[in-house]
């Protein structure tokens, strides 16, 4: 592909995004720090329930992050580590879709710049045995909240501990969404978790 025929299809691409973008007074998002290098935090709101996704795009157009797909969230405020580290020096897109109203946000990576100081951060909690049938574990030390979605996007299990442990045994069987957040909002797991009998 010559270079001309890539940035004509960046700058569609770039133009669609542009078009797609309905802003809204209530709903944020937004990056920092932008530019960055190995790391950097998605921030977005939501004013009520809602049914969002939110990924991250190259120019080109390739999907390089998925953090959540056709996922209903409460409304409030939420942030999300994005370790850029493994991808390419440039500019990627951040899309947030809330139903059919699209938002989107520019990150600049570059090097030497916003350079991430928490590393602990960029490995994700290990959360085990996963299927569970009683016991969970999270390895995270701190206090946080823990949040179990069912596939109806009904919060069937919230608390805030600062134990690495949630008992599961009075939960129905099947599948859920395990999220859980910092004491600073800082969304560090959103996994799938399996419930046994």
């Amino acid at each position: 592909m010559t270079i001309v025929k890539k940035l004509i299809l960046t700058l569609l691409f770039v133009n669609c995004l542009a078009a797609a973008v309905k802003a809204t007074n209530t709903d944020t998002l937004y990056v920092n720090p932008n530019p960055c290098d190995s790391a950097t935090t998605i921030y977005f709101s939501i004013t009520q329930t809602d049914t969002i996704s939110l990924d991250v795009y190259n120019v080109a157009g390739q999907l390089k992050k998925i953090f959540f797909t056709n996922t209903i969230l409460p409304g409030g405020s939420y942030s999300l580590n994005f370790i850029t580290y493994l991808l390419p020096y440039g500019i990627y897109f951040v899309r947030l879709k809330i139903n059919s109203v699209l938002k989107s946000t520019k990150i600049i990576k570059n090097q030497g710049v916003g350079v991430y100081e928490n590393a602990s951060l960029i490995t994700k909690p290990n959360v085990y045995p996963n299927p569970t049938a009683d016991i969970l574990n999270i390895a995270y030390n701190g206090i946080k909240t823990i949040q179990l979605i069912d596939l109806n996007g009904k919060t069937i299990y919230q608390a805030q501990t600062n134990l690495g442990v949630i008992n599961l045994s009075s939960i129905a069987t099947g599948s859920y969404t395990l999220l859980v957040y910092t004491d600073k909002k800082e969304l560090i797991v959103n996994q799938k978790i399996i419930k046994t009998q």
